[in-house]
């Protein structure tokens, strides 16, 4: 590597989220930001709609990205889609409005989304409109004090926010998720997993340490901004504090073995690259 590539690196504290951004600027410059959001976030794919050139490693890159986020959709779309009584959903930190979309698509369901962010949901609005999304209900809003009556959603999706509000605002922020669910609605939270970031950012420094490289680029294994990470575990104590039934779930992504022996084994806790808890006001 060389030193201005180390530097980058020591910036983002790994060489993952410093490529992985490098790749989403290699569209921005060339005025293709919002195809990088259809295919990375919403599945779009087809080499020939990349009018971007890329080298092979950054073609590589971006298919692993794709992978990645599309498993991550249909993870957490399937516990979107088991949630057989329709009613009304509050997408909470929605970002670009690839879940908003998921929702859409059920019968008999409407959705609100809310997030922190006017320019996410300005790329949402847009996104959503690319596929044919018009009446989309967006409201730029902090988690902390949401605008909305006490018990009025039957759901409630919050997919990546808890690792990004810092760990003082987590247990108010599940407080307020408490507070405008109905009796007997359930809210859906997914969020990487603690456990593992600290397992694979000592087997990065280790692996770096053995290919001669310094090993002290390597700050962390997660992308820039994730400062409140936490495990299921300490989650779902904040979660039965506030008043909820909470149900853990973990995604198991190391296909090369059989995910129910590391179940067995005890180990899903620790290698999953993120969990989904299902938490339920009774």
């Amino acid at each position: 590597m060389g030193s201005i590539e180390n530097d980058k690196i020591k910036e983002f504290g790994n060489p993952s989220a410093y490529r992985e951004n490098r790749l989403y600027h290699l569209f921005a410059e060339h005025g293709q930001e919002d195809l990088y959001y259809r295919m990375v976030f919403y599945g779009l794919s087809g080499d020939e709609l990349i009018n971007v050139p890329l080298s092979d490693k950054y073609r590589a890159l971006l298919s692993k990205v794709v992978k990645h986020q599309q498993k991550r959709v249909e993870n957490i779309s399937r516990f979107i889609g088991s949630m057989k009584v329709p009613g009304l959903w509050l997408d909470l930190g929605c970002g670009l409005g690839q879940f908003m979309n998921q929702v859409i698509k059920l019968e008999r369901n409407d959705v609100i989304g809310s997030d922190v962010s006017v320019n996410s949901l300005r790329k949402a609005r847009s996104l959503l409109n690319h596929f044919g999304v018009r009446d989309i209900k967006l409201i730029n809003q902090d988690p902390i004090k949401l605008p909305f009556r006490d018990n009025v959603f039957k759901y409630i999706l919050s997919a990546d926010v808890f690792e990004h509000v810092g760990y003082d605002k987590q247990k108010m922020i599940a407080s307020e998720i408490h507070r405008i669910l109905r009796k007997g609605g359930q809210a859906i939270i997914h969020t990487p997993n603690l456990n593992r970031v600290i397992i694979t950012t000592v087997l990065k420094k280790v692996y770096y340490l053995f290919k001669g490289i310094n090993p002290f680029i390597i700050k962390h294994s997660f992308p820039i901004g994730h400062n409140s990470l936490t495990t299921a575990r300490k989650l779902t104590r904040i979660c039965n504090s506030v008043g909820f039934k909470t149900e853990s779930y973990y995604q198991i992504d190391w296909t090369f073995y059989d995910r129910s022996k590391w179940i067995l084994l005890g180990l899903d806790h620790l290698l999953s690259r993120s969990f989904i808890l299902v938490l339920t006001k009774e």
